[in-house]
């Protein structure tokens, strides 16, 4: 049976809440943050619209009951955000559109020049989840982004991840570290591998 993509709140209408907690329960990463995100914080940040979460579900059918079995085998949880427009390299947003950012009346609570952006909160899966790769994750997520952009706007995709995913996985994809912009920056952008940094990518790039 096919891997299916459906979203939490769908997940949580068809079966319930406590239903769809049970699936989440079983979902197993090797990344303990985003199998502890799943467990523990994507129903409650579905219902208070902090994210939207988007889950893979492996049907199976089970002989000895003659019922089939529903796994989550994966997931992305997005939500709406910003980053420093000057942080941007120009091989993300372009010369102009980093100088017109830079320049910007655009604002955030702290002062900062600010530019929309779309947020990658959490995107994995499980080690057996062999119907699904990483790249048609990310993929359906930026069509997700891409169908938001058609109505309110924005071009920027940003997240945060281990130095080490960067360079194997994200980098591939057209993500670009972002900054340094200062030198306590350049100075976390140079510790171990297992730093988190944040990276960015103009969504319009295929």
């Amino acid at each position: 049976m096919d891997t299916r993509l459906l979203s939490l709140a769908n997940l949580i209408a068809i079966f319930g809440e406590s239903e769809t907690q049970a699936l989440l329960d079983s979902f197993v990463c090797r990344e303990e943050v985003i199998e502890k995100y799943c467990k523990v914080a994507a129903i409650k940040n579905e219902n208070t619209n902090f994210t939207r979460t988007y889950v893979y579900l492996k049907p199976s059918f089970d002989t000895s009951t003659l019922q089939v079995q529903i796994q989550v085998v994966g997931l992305f949880s997005i939500q709406p955000g910003f980053v420093d427009g000057p942080a941007m390299p120009d091989t993300i947003l372009g010369k102009k559109s980093v100088k017109r950012v830079s320049n910007s009346k655009i604002q955030h609570f702290d002062k900062k020049r600010v530019l929309p952006a779309y947020n990658i909160r959490i995107l994995g899966k499980t080690e057996n989840a062999t119907d699904i790769s990483g790249k048609e994750m990310l993929d359906d997520c930026l069509t997700i982004f891409r169908l938001s952009k058609a109505n309110i706007g924005g071009d920027t995709v940003l997240l945060k991840c281990k130095r080490i995913l960067f360079q194997k996985f994200y980098s591939k994809y057209q993500f670009a570290l972002l900054g340094p912009k200062s030198e306590s920056d350049k100075k976390v952008n140079q510790q171990k591998d297992d730093d988190e940094l944040y990276v960015g990518r103009h969504l319009d790039i295929v």
